[in-house]
């Protein structure tokens, strides 16, 4: 039979060592040639494709998920078990940092639609978050209603709609533009991991 190699032509370039405990989240910067690690040794990495760690910051917390939309980096971060999540934001021309409160858990993913950012948790919550121009801050602007009653585990956006996966197998189709549920599968018997 062919050996791995001939399916997946591809060879290690560089090995990003320095996290002192598990890799929890990944982010490619095309545009940069970054990279950005997340870990649960309470560090952000950010790394050239040559494998050198140019930056690390310090989060306060086990990164769960990261994201990257519109000049921002989100990293959803948990302080300590059981503690509500934040959303930590970092603004990639001014490096200012803000926090987004309140899921009263982890945040287990995020993505982005009709230009604000949407989180899933552990609380069952999907959360829209828009920045404000005028205070240059994101805020809060709503939740998608009718939801789920376990974990939301992943989120994709496809042209207007919002597809969710839970922790029960449930998939759930949203309107973005209503942020109301039109449709929910039981696609799984356990949790839905992620969605493409």
């Amino acid at each position: 039979p062919p050996s791995n190699r001939e399916y997946f032509p591809f060879r290690v370039v560089a090995n990003l060592n320095g996290h002192e405990q598990a890799v929890t989240a990944l982010l490619l910067d095309e545009a940069q040639n970054k990279i950005y690690s997340g870990s649960r040794d309470n560090t952000l990495r950010i790394w050239n494709l040559d494998g050198q760690c140019e930056s690390t910051l310090q989060t306060g917390g086990s990164v769960t998920c990261l994201y990257m939309e519109s000049g921002f980096v989100f990293a959803a971060i948990l302080p300590a078990p059981n503690a509500p999540g934040i959303i930590r934001v970092w603004s990639m021309a001014s490096g200012a940092q803000m926090d987004l409160n309140g899921h009263e858990s982890e945040v287990l993913c995020m993505t982005a639609a009709n230009g604000c950012l949407i989180s899933g948790g552990r609380d069952s919550s999907i959360r829209v978050w828009a920045f404000d121009q005028q205070s240059q801050i994101f805020k809060e602007t709503g939740m998608f209603q009718g939801g789920h009653s376990c974990a939301v585990q992943c989120l994709v956006v496809e042209r207007q709609y919002l597809i969710s996966g839970d922790w029960q197998g449930n998939v759930k189709v949203w309107d973005t533009g209503s942020m109301s549920a039109i449709q929910t599968l039981h696609a799984h018997d356990n949790v839905i991991m992620n969605m493409l």
